[in-house]
């Protein structure tokens, strides 16, 4: 299996572009189920950067060799991986579940991951709406010394939970902010709640 870096694929369809926090640059996406992962990828505190059609990868397929454009490459705090991002339907076709096989296996042999995560996993709920609710929580104003104190606070026990920091004197809004800008972290796939738990950016 070769992999080749590429500057460009001119074939690509640009529906929408995303401005990643985490990459510090704008991603270009081609569907809404990525503009979504991109802003996951922004809120996934495992996650150390990511960029997008990373690389060619060619791949032999009954003796003919294939070329294959994964959506991203993401650099976790576990190792790299290729992820492709696809409809389930499309996921599920033969010749796209045997690719999978395929770059899974042989990719783990070089220690990079490889896997599909589909549109319907991306925009299931509760996460799809904290996703949308975190990102405009970007632009909420907060006074520095407010948000080092939320810091602050969180740190004492490293984890704290959203009700108890609100009781405490800080803005729901504030705490949000501060998720949604990198500081903190919370898990996305859960309903926020005052229950919610809030940790340190580093959390695992």
């Amino acid at each position: 299996m070769r992999l080749r870096k590429v500057i460009r694929r001119t074939n690509r369809l640009v529906t929408s572009k995303v401005p990643s926090l985490k990459v510090g640059r704008v991603i270009a996406c081609e569907s809404r189920a990525e503009k979504h992962f991109v802003y996951r990828l922004d809120l996934d505190p495992t996650v150390v950067t990511f960029t997008e059609q990373p690389a060619e990868i060619q791949y032999p397929v009954d003796g003919v060799l294939r070329r294959h454009f994964p959506d991203f490459l993401v650099q976790r705090t576990t190792g790299p991986e290729f992820v492709e991002v696809k409809r389930a339907v499309d996921a599920a076709r033969p010749e796209i579940a045997n690719r999978t096989a395929i770059l899974t296996a042989a990719l783990a042999a070089q220690a990079i991951g490889y896997r599909v995560v589909t549109h319907e996993e991306i925009e299931a709920q509760p996460g799809l709406g904290n996703v949308r609710r975190l990102i405009r929580c970007r632009t909420t104003p907060v006074d520095p010394a407010n948000a080092d104190a939320v810091v602050a606070a969180v740190d004492v026990s490293f984890a704290m939970r959203l009700g108890d920091l609100v009781a405490g004197g800080f803005s729901r809004e504030t705490v949000l902010s501060l998720v949604a800008n990198g500081r903190l972290w919370l898990d996305i796939d859960v309903t926020i709640t005052p229950e919610t738990v809030i940790k340190r950016r580093c959390a695992q």
